[in-house]
This record gives C-alpha cells, sequence and structure tokens, in this order.
C-alpha cells in the first residue's frame, strides 16, 4: 500500500501545516488492550508511522485523525494497525468527511465507528444511530450551540485481556468487543 501513496500539500492549510504538524500521539495499553489516539496528526506525518514498516502494530480502538477530516486519517497507517473499533470525535459541522468514512469501512477486521456528532452535511458521514452520542445540530448556526460546547459522550472501559465495552451516555447503548483471539 506504501506504493500508493500520495503526500498532501501542507501549505494550503496553515492548522494543518502549523500547529497540527506537532500533534504528540499517544498509543494506550492496559494489559492486552490497545488504543490509538494521534490527535491532529497530519496526513504526511502518519505516513511515517506506516511507511515502510507499521510502527503501530494492531490496535483495539482507533480515536480517529483530526476529527475524521482527509488531512488526516492516512489508509496505509489505518490499515495497517486493522482496529476494530473506531471513535471519532467529530463535531456536526467538523470533520466526518467522506474520504475518511472510506477509508474506515475499508478496514481489515474493522467492527464499528461511533461518532460524538451526527454530521449535517450532505453525504454518507454518519454511523447508525445507535453508535451516535450527539444527534442534534450543536455547532452549526442555527443551533445557536457552539460545536466545542459538551453534551452527550462516549464512555471507553478497558479489560486488561483485551476486551473493552463502548457505552453512548445519550441513548445508554452499550457493545462489549470480546478480546482477540
Amino acid at each position: 500500500m506504501c506504493a500508493d501513496f500520495q503526500p498532501k500539500d501542507e501549505a494550503k492549510d496553515p492548522m494543518v501545516g502549523g500547529e497540527n504538524k506537532q500533534s504528540v500521539g499517544t498509543i494506550t495499553a492496559l494489559g492486552k488492550f490497545r488504543m490509538a489516539d494521534f490527535g491532529d496528526l497530519t496526513w504526511n506525518k502518519e505516513h511515517d508511522l506506516a511507511c515502510p514498516n507499521n510502527l503501530v502494530g494492531t490496535i483495539d480502538l482507533y480515536v480517529v485523525s483530526h476529527h475524521g477530516k482527509e488531512t488526516s486519517s492516512l489508509p496505509m497507517l489505518i490499515h495497517a494497525m486493522r482496529p476494530r473499533v473506531a471513535v471519532m470525535n467529530n463535531g456536526a459541522n467538523k470533520g466526518a468527511e467522506i474520504p475518511t468514512f472510506a477509508t474506515l469501512k475499508t478496514s481489515p477486521g474493522l467492527e464499528d465507528l461511533w461518532q460524538l456528532h451526527y454530521g449535517v452535511e450532505d453525504g454518507p458521514r454518519n454511523s447508525a444511530e445507535q453508535f451516535l452520542a450527539n444527534l442534534g445540530t450543536a455547532g452549526t448556526k442555527e443551533s445557536g450551540v457552539p460545536d466545542e460546547m459538551p453534551a452527550n459522550y462516549i464512555k471507553l472501559s478497558a479489560r486488561p485481556d483485551g476486551g473493552f465495552t463502548l457505552t453512548n451516555s445519550r441513548n445508554g447503548f452499550s457493545k462489549e468487543y470480546a478480546p482477540r483471539k
């Protein structure tokens, strides 16, 4: 997959080329459970984690980089990590972009995609309702509610055996993920 890499021109977006390039990524482990969260790390920087070798390894849960914007979420990295579950910290009008959804949906072994907000723009940007923490239009001009205003959340409960549970605070929906075999 690395042979297909096309770098992005980060100079076009000052946020992508500036502070986001300096994001700190983390791999959090609890026994056999592994979670990756790369903050706002950019597409070109993510490349260095995946190519020519996968420096991250496989993970159980991936916190989708940069709110699900297409300036991150490099397919080579996501596919190499083989996350079982992804959680996207998008806003109603921020992130959850179609190319990121395509990458996640084609990632080997991905079971579910959870989201913090329903994305209001057209296109396939949303998971099933049970996986959406906030259905309203927070972050839109019409709502008067800032995108950053906390509301409902997705709770992670991880276990040392590698299993974990995610719970949607909005509807109480909870799903358990057994340890990898």
